[in-house]
């Protein structure tokens, strides 16, 4: 009986330990951090190409069947290249047709002219009556009205022959060609994309936070992929308002100031944007516990020394611990390692205070 006697007691002895009090030895050492409210700073690493500032379509403004291209992509052309041509055969009859129009008008007009002038010396002379002048004087109007139609629908002719050509409105490299010699071109549909020489631009595509509304302006940094040890200034210059919906990212373009070290079209780069988001506390991940099942704080109270508990609001995660949006003040002071070990009311000593 003696043995079962010993282990009771033990038993006993034991449970009476893990009830006793824990502030039985003393004020618990915790680390204490100050509440600061400041401006959270998050960052997006970007990755893209160089892309021209400005693009330029080509098309043909008439119909018609496509005899020759000249560029390819890649190709670098200046203002006044020809691109591509059109089969001229019906451009051609049309000149034609016009040109002997206008000469058949040129011809009336001389003779209206003639008649007129000849009509007028003999009413002079009073050999003639002033309604025969009259009549050949509305002769003559009519003439010259079909002489300047006619020279109308010659420039007309002269200007659809010349739209059979394509020609480069800026100088620049051809970055896309949808066309081919032998298919039927439509009128205004675009042949060929032009890169406009000069200016380039950052095309990043970026996750669609809230902070990206107020980046219109803002002065990046561009590095070249290709080369690590090259950097660009650039300032963005355009953010989508539009989600892609097969991305579930926004496009956002910067003008990369480059006059001095041209960028390549297509040469891989990245950037980094830091955004400063709506005042935050950051906290130690150590002072985050739950309390009713929601993330809370234990507060210090500076006089008496005591614990409590604090529903907070929690704005993000980050990589070394946490940021309140809500439940505490400015200045308040926070219990950090150790709070795990605190209880209401408990009291606590500081062994470090960080700001």
């Amino acid at each position: 009986m003696r043995p079962r006697r010993s282990s009771a007691f033990m038993s006993l002895g034991l449970a009476l330990a893990l009830a006793t009090p824990l502030h039985a030895g003393g004020p618990l050492p915790v680390e204490e951090i100050v509440a600061r409210y400041e401006p959270a700073v998050s960052a997006l690493e970007l990755t893209g190409t160089v892309e021209a500032a400005d693009v330029v379509p080509l098309a043909f403004k008439s119909a018609g069947r496509i005899v020759s291209i000249n560029v390819d992509v890649g190709d670098r052309v200046k203002e006044g290249d020809v691109i591509a041509e059109l089969d001229p055969t019906q451009a051609h009859a049309a000149l034609g047709a016009a040109s002997a129009q206008s000469a058949a008008a040129t011809a009336q007009l001389t003779q209206a002219q003639s008649v007129y002038d000849r009509l007028s010396g003999l009413v002079e002379r009073g050999a003639t009556t002033r309604a025969s002048l009259e009549n050949a004087e509305q002769e003559l109007m009519a003439a010259r009205a079909s002489v300047d139609e006619a020279e109308a629908q010659l420039a007309k002719a002269r200007q659809a022959l010349a739209d059979m050509t394509l020609r480069a409105t800026v100088t620049g490299i051809v970055t896309q060609r949808s066309g081919e010699p032998g298919q039927v071109a439509a009128a205004g549909q675009t042949l060929v994309t032009l890169a406009r020489e000069g200016a380039r631009e950052a095309q990043f595509y970026v996750p669609p936070v809230p902070e990206l509304d107020a980046m219109i302006g803002r002065k990046i940094k561009v590095r070249s992929l290709e080369d690590g040890s090259e950097t660009f200034e650039a300032e963005i210059s355009e953010i989508a308002p539009l989600v892609n919906s097969s991305t579930a990212t926004i496009s956002l373009r910067a003008r990369i100031d480059d006059k001095d070290r041209p960028l390549a079209l297509g040469t891989p780069i990245s950037s980094r944007l830091e955004m400063a988001s709506e005042q935050l506390v950051s906290l130690p991940s150590s002072a985050l516990v739950t309390h009713l099942g929601k993330p809370a704080v234990w507060v210090i109270h500076p006089e008496s020394r005591r614990a409590e508990i604090r529903n907070v609001e929690i704005a993000r995660f980050t990589s070394d611990g946490v940021q309140i949006s809500k439940g505490l003040e400015e200045g308040e002071l926070v219990a950090g390692a150790g709070s795990y070990l605190i209880y209401p009311g408990r009291e606590v000593v500081a062994v470090e205070a960080k700001p």
